[in-house]
This record gives C-alpha cells, structure tokens and sequence, in this order.
C-alpha cells in the first residue's frame, strides 16, 4: 500500500535535520514523532492537524513506542544506563547514612523531642539520640543493599535482552545499532522490538 499526503503540520525546526520512528496514540488521536536532529520527541494532534508541544533533552532520540492499552513508552536517556543508576542510587542514600553516623556519634543533642524520654522510659536524651541514629543506619544500609542488588540485577538483565535483540537483528538481516536495542529496553519495549523484528524476515 503506498502513502498518500494527507496534509502538513509545521513544527519547530531542530538544530540538524532528521527524524525516526513515530507512533500513534489511538484513544488521544495523537502522534508522537522522534525529531533526532532537534533532540526531542514532537506531539501532533491528528484531529486537527497541529502541533501540539515538544518532549525535550532527549539526546539521539530515535523512536516511541505505545503499547496495546495506548501507554506511551518515552525513550529513557542513553546517559541514565546502569552504572549511573547505581551511582544515582549511592549518592541518594548517603543522605540517611551520613545523618544516622552524625546523630550516633554526636557529643551533643541535636533535638529537643529526646528529652521528655527522659522522664518517660529513662534513657538519656542523648542515649536516646544515639538509638535512633544507629536504627538509622541498620535500616539506611538494609534498604540500600536491596536497592543496590535490584539495580545490578536489572541492569544484567536488560543487557541479556539488548544483545538478544542485537542477535536476532543480525539473523533477520535487519540494521539495528546497540544505542537504539539499548533505548527499547530501557523503555520497557524489548518484547515489542522483538516481535517487529521477528515479523521483518
């Protein structure tokens, strides 16, 4: 079946020509288009035939994809892979590690609500102060070790499924790059990617 123009929407030029894949948000009548010279994705307005807004930052941006149920998967930045999650996650938890070693090892009473246990249960203020600093830090590192796994687990797997999908496309034939195998799965698209590819033989 060819294509046959149906009308032209303008939108905002990109700092470099080019564009990729696009998809079609049915139930919004909306489509959504990878404008990769401008590094963005560009909403369109079927209906009527307008440009709706950008998505922005979205470096090498190089398709979308929407699900059975009209759920629009946005591509995950090449940048934000593994190991700047597992970083992302280290420095999140510091926080709560740094503020349970300061309320352990403090000379001093930070706050005043430690006082009236005191008088009620008979713990020092500062016994009390040094407790809550060191369930702290037993919850902080039991969290972050479980969090840590998780992400290590799941970076392992969406490389399982990015060279999967690599090979598959080498088999069919079919020209696919390691950034673009890498942003479906991040995206949670890996099984859809799949089936198009398995469909392209």
């Amino acid at each position: 079946m060819s294509l046959v123009r149906a009308g032209f929407i303008e939108i905002p030029a990109g700092a470099k020509p080019g564009f990729d894949h696009a998809d079609v948000y049915r139930s919004g009548r909306r489509l959504y288009v990878a404008h990769t010279g401008a590094d963005r994705v560009d909403v369109l307005d079927c209906e009527r035939s307008a440009f709706l807004r950008s998505l922005p930052d979205l470096p090498g941006v190089a398709g979308v994809l929407i699900d059975e149920q009209d759920r629009v998967a946005l591509p995950v930045p090449a940048w934000f892979g593994g190991g700047a999650q597992l970083v992302y996650t280290g420095v999140a938890r510091l926080a709560a590690v740094v503020l349970g070693n300061v309320l352990m090892w403090s000379g001093t009473v930070l706050y005043p609500v430690y006082e009236p246990g005191e008088a009620y249960w008979g713990i020092a203020p500062l016994t009390d102060q040094g407790i809550a600093g060191a369930i702290m830090m037993a919850e902080g590192t039991a969290v972050t070790v479980g969090v840590l796994c998780w992400v290590l687990l799941r970076w392992a797997q969406r490389d399982t499924e990015k060279q999967g999908l690599l090979d598959l496309a080498r088999e069919r034939g079919v020209p696919l790059d390691e950034a673009r195998a890498a942003r479906a799965v991040a995206a949670g698209q890996g099984r859809r990617l799949r089936e198009r590819l398995e469909r392209s033989a």
